[in-house]
């Protein structure tokens, strides 16, 4: 019962938050606080993030598969909290969506010069006539809405906000029944060359 309350606590809180940034993106006023860390602390927030999944997984009968592998020493500026939300809001799409005896991925590494974010399913997929619209405020698609009819519609339309806010990218490839794979990337923090 504990459990489902922190959970319902922690997913009020971050809809709350990605209101509040709605808010201020329509003010022209979002920000994200990015911080330099390295990629050991962005990897040790995934682990933190698919650790927590992976017994919800288990009781779904959904397989979770992580691949985390980062030159831990190289450096990026990120605002932690935010890469929080956009993982666990895209993990958690993926599980609304998969059903048992599939599988649910997620593959973090880097480039010289780019983190790179993998996650992906063999749920429903997104139907190719809307998935031009994914991205947009308020949007589900229309087997997303006949699955699961509650939702905001908001996830995906902040977490590419977000992503933008670190100067990144975020892409996907679907096809209807077949699944989703979303595509991240955001770049490192320039070695400042001595002369």
């Amino acid at each position: 019962i504990l459990k489902s309350v922190v959970k319902s606590i922690h997913a009020t809180t971050v809809h709350s938050i990605n209101l509040l940034d709605i808010s201020l993106l329509d003010a022209g006023k979002l920000s994200v606080s990015l911080e330099p860390m390295t990629l050991a602390d962005v990897e040790k927030a995934t682990r933190e993030i698919t650790e927590k999944y992976t017994i919800g997984a288990e009781r779904k009968g959904v397989k979770l598969i992580s691949q985390i592998q980062v030159d831990k020493d190289k450096k990026i500026e990120v605002d932690i909290m935010r890469l929080r939300i956009i993982l666990e809001n895209l993990l958690e799409n993926a599980f609304q969506y998969t059903v048992k005896g599939n599988e649910i991925k997620i593959t973090v590494e880097n480039t010289e010069d780019k983190l790179n974010i993998l996650i992906g399913d063999n749920g429903i997929g997104i139907p190719l006539k809307e998935q031009g619209k994914i991205f947009s405020e308020f949007y589900r698609a229309s087997n997303a809405r006949k699955k699961l009819s509650s939702g905001s519609g908001i996830g995906l339309y902040m977490c590419q906000q977000y992503i933008k806010a670190h100067k990144g990218n975020i892409t996907f490839k679907s096809k209807e029944g077949e699944g989703t794979t979303f595509y991240i990337s955001i770049p490192l923090k320039k070695l400042v060359q001595s002369i």
